[in-house]
C-alpha cells in the first residue's frame, strides 16, 4: 500500500478500514501490511495485523520486504495491491507466492491507461478489482476492457460515532468571522493538478448566489500551492470579503468546520467517490454533490443530497440556494455507508478470491 496508519487523505483512510475489515474477519489468520510511506501515529493497530514501517526506509529496501514477506510467510492466499503504481510488484509476488491478486482503484488514477506502462500487462495476473465507485469502475472498464464480472464496489465507510450533529464552535464562528452570516462550504486539497476541486467553480458562482442571499459567506477549506491563485480569483470577482480560506484542517476540528456550514457544496469534476460529502452529511450538513463525477454516489444519486451540474452555473446557484434551506440534520440513508457494510463486503471480497 502507499499509506494507511499515519497517512492523510481518503486513500490512506481507505486502507486503514481496510486492514481493519480483514483483521474482523474470523476467516483471516493474519495479514502484513507493508506501507510505502508511513508517518507517526498513536492509534492502535488492528489485532493480527503487522504493520512492516521499516518497508517505507526507500524503494529497495521496500521491494526487498516485500519480496521477504512473501517468501518468510508462505502459504499466501491474498495479496492486496492498494495502489495502481504497485501492482508490477505486486504482480511479480503473487506469481511468487502462488497467491491471488487483489488490486484496489480509486479514481484518476484508474480512469485512463495507467501512468506506469509496466502496470498494463500486470493486470494480466489480477484475480479482482475493488472500486470505490460506480463511476470509477465505468472509466477504468473503458480502457482496459476488463470483465465486469470480477469487479465489486465498495464504497467508503464513514465511522458514524465520530461525527454529531450540533452548533457552531463559537471559537470558529470568531476566527473567520461568521456570525450571523450564511455559510458555504467546500474542502480539499489546493495542488494545480487537482484543478477540477470544484473551487473554481464555486468562487465564480458565488456573486450569484449573494445576489439572491446577500448575507452568504464561502468557507473554503484546504491548503496547496494552487491557494495564491484562488485567492487572486476571489479579488478579481470582488468576493473577497465574502471568502474565508481556512488554510489546513486538522482532524480534530474538521467535524466543527462541517457543523460551521448550512451547506456543504462541491462543484467537482475529478473525485473518485465523495467521502467529504459523507463527513459533512454526518455533522447534519445538507451536502450538494457533483453529476461529472464518483461523488454523486456518496449523496446516492440524490437521495440523501442534492447533486448539481459543474458546468453549468445555473444548476450550482439554484442547488446551493435550495440546500440552504434544507433542514439540518444526519440523513437516514447514510447509515448504508456505515462501516459494518463495509467489512461484510471486503470479507466477502477475500472469501470469493481466496483458495
Amino acid at each position: 500500500m502507499t499509506d494507511a496508519f499515519g497517512g492523510s487523505g481518503g486513500i490512506a483512510l481507505y486502507n486503514r478500514d481496510v486492514l481493519k475489515a480483514m483483521s474482523d474477519s474470523p476467516e483471516v489468520a493474519s495479514v502484513v501490511a507493508l506501507p510505502r510511506i508511513a508517518g507517526p501515529f498513536t492509534e492502535p493497530l488492528p489485532p493480527r495485523v503487522e504493520w512492516r514501517e521499516e518497508a517505507a526506509r526507500g524503494s529497495l529496501r521496500y521491494v526487498a520486504e516485500c519480496m521477504m514477506s512473501v517468501i518468510r510467510r508462505r502459504p499466501i492466499d491474498v495479496i492486496w495491491c492498494a495502489h495502481v503504481n504497485l501492482l508490477s510488484l505486486c504482480a511479480v509476488l503473487s506469481r511468487l507466492a502462488g497467491a491471488r491478486l487483489i488490486l484496489a482503484i480509486y479514481g484518476v488514477e484508474a480512469w485512463e491507461p495507467f501512468e506506469r506502462k509496466s502496470s498494463i500487462p500486470a493486470l494480466r495476473r489480477v484475480d479482482r478489482v475493488v472500486s470505490i465507485s460506480r463511476y470509477t469502475a465505468d472509466r477504468f472498464r473503458e480502457w482496459s476492457n476488463f470483465d465486469e464480472s470480477r469487479i465489486s464496489i465498495v464504497a467508503n465507510a464513514i465511522d458514524l460515532s465520530a461525527y454529531s450533529d450540533g452548533g457552531r464552535d463559537p471559537n470558529l464562528v470568531q476566527r473567520y468571522d461568521l456570525a450571523e452570516r450564511e455559510v458555504v462550504m467546500i474542502l480539499g486539497r489546493m495542488h494545480p493538478s487537482e484543478g477540477k476541486k470544484g473551487f473554481d467553480e464555486l468562487l465564480e458562482a458565488l456573486p450569484l448566489i449573494r445576489d439572491r442571499r446577500p448575507g452568504v459567506l464561502a468557507l473554503v477549506a484546504g491548503e496547496g500551492d494552487d491557494r495564491p491563485r484562488l485567492e487572486a480569483k476571489a479579488e478579481a470577482l470582488g468576493i473577497a470579503d465574502a471568502v474565508r480560506f481556512t488554510g489546513q484542517v486538522h482532524e480534530a476540528e474538521k467535524a466543527a468546520h462541517y457543523r460551521l456550514a448550512d451547506a456543504y457544496v462541491q462543484p467537482s469534476r475529478q473525485e473518485g467517490f465523495g467521502f467529504v460529502h459523507l463527513e459533512a452529511m454526518a455533522c447534519g450538513t445538507p451536502a450538494v454533490a457533483s453529476i461529472a463525477d464518483g461523488a454523486r454516489e456518496a449523496v446516492r444519486d440524490g437521495m440523501i443530497g442534492r447533486l448539481i451540474d459543474p458546468s453549468d452555473p445555473d444548476s450550482i446557484v439554484s442547488q446551493t440556494i435550495l440546500a440552504l434551506d434544507d433542514a439540518r440534520g444526519v440523513p437516514e440513508g447514510l447509515a448504508h455507508f456505515a462501516y459494518p457494510r463495509f467489512a461484510g463486503e471486503i470479507a466477502a471480497v477475500l472469501r470469493g478470491v481466496a483458495r
